[in-house]
């Protein structure tokens, strides 16, 4: 982090955040890789619409991480909100 921990008052949170972050956007990266086929052409669901594994994965880590470094106990997710 580009200061201490002394210096910023939620820096036990931004670094959580920072962490998580990290960590989702790779699991975005490899859900990408997966969702190709040998000809590299994209695979999708036949009604064509996108595959939301990565969604589903990125939302659970984060109330994860956020549960069990910052005792969040409950966010609000995008999933939910659409319901």
């Amino acid at each position: 982090m580009p200061f201490s921990p002394r210096k910023a008052k939620y820096y036990k949170e931004l670094e959580a955040a920072v962490n998580v972050v990290h960590k989702a956007c790779r699991i975005c990266v490899d859900v990408q890789k997966s969702l190709f086929s040998d000809d590299r052409s994209v695979l999708e669901k036949n009604d064509n619409t996108p595959v939301t594994i990565a969604d589903f994965s990125v939302q659970a880590l984060i109330s994860l991480v956020f549960r069990f470094e910052l005792e969040i106990l409950e966010i609000v997710k995008e999933l939910e909100i659409a319901e």
